[in-house]
């Protein structure tokens, strides 16, 4: 049955931070997949989940918000390439996984009729999509720009609420304790790892 919880904090990652659309009920599968629910007045309830499986649906960000009648627009911190840490250059299947491969590293902050939804941490691997470091993200989405360009055909994702960091809760325009989803994707494409 469900277990009482308190407040925790969670970290990954992080490639998208944003406010959640429902702060009362929050997905967190971290370890072992619980929703958790609000009870007024006795407190918060974990309630184990049984394995879930649907199909994922990958939307471009910018589609999602015009379809809702709204105002897309994006602000680009970062757009370049780095140097990745081993770790990085591994899951990106760089070079054999060594250290100092280059990585393409962007940093933008997506907006929704002017109040900042989403903060998106992204690396591509070059082979994937030679072109990103020429994207104009004013213009268009890097989830759209590796529709156009690479041929996705898996996912893996990790969802769950955490406390911003500093600089996330800087971009976002929130407080350092104010609730946020953070989603983990790693994309794979037929062509490369």
């Amino acid at each position: 049955g469900p277990v009482r919880t308190t407040s925790s904090h969670f970290s990954l990652p992080s490639v998208s931070v944003g406010r959640p659309s429902n702060a009362w009920c929050t997905l967190s599968c971290a370890k072992n997949c619980s929703v958790y629910l609000p009870s007024v007045p006795v407190g918060t309830f974990a309630a184990p989940l049984h394995r879930v499986s649907s199909t994922l649906t990958i939307r471009d960000l910018h589609d999602e918000i015009e379809s809702r009648g709204h105002h897309h627009h994006a602000v680009v911190h970062l757009q370049r390439a780095e140097r990745a840490p081993a770790a990085l250059a591994q899951q990106l299947g760089l070079e054999g996984g060594r250290k100092g491969a280059r990585v393409f590293h962007s940093l933008i902050v997506h907006h929704e009729d002017g109040l900042p939804l989403q903060c998106e941490d992204r690396y591509v691997n070059p082979a994937c999509c030679p072109g990103y470091l020429e994207a104009d993200f004013h213009t268009t989405t890097p989830t759209q720009l590796l529709f156009e360009t690479t041929a996705l055909w898996r996912a893996q994702y990790a969802i769950e609420a955490a406390a911003p960091t500093p600089e996330e809760a800087r971009l976002l325009g929130i407080g350092a304790r104010d609730p946020c989803l953070v989603v983990t994707r790693r994309t794979f494409t037929r062509d490369a790892p």
